[in-house]
């Protein structure tokens, strides 16, 4: 084998040596990547968990409506009663 042809081989198998490198540090970048949007979306669910203005308000409507329905059966349930009896 000539000179040439050993140094456009040694050359080859160098760009080849680099080309498969980069590709690992690719996968591993992914990997970096997907880890890291999993620390962000499970951070993100845990600062979900504080109820905001509008979510109390939400349930203070929710309460009152209860209430006012609780006590709307039980006004017709004593006119049901007086008219019975």
């Amino acid at each position: 084998m000539s000179a040439t042809a050993q140094f456009s081989r040694a050359i080859a198998s160098t760009l080849d040596y680099f080309i498969l490198q980069s590709r690992l540090e690719m996968k591993i970048d992914h990997r970096y990547t997907a880890i890291l949007a999993a620390i962000i979306l499970v951070s993100g669910l845990t600062a979900c968990n504080k109820p905001g203005p509008a979510e109390t308000a939400g349930k203070k409507i929710d309460e009152a409506t209860e209430n006012v329905s609780k006590s709307i059966n039980d006004t017709v349930n004593q006119a049901e009663k007086a008219i019975k009896n």
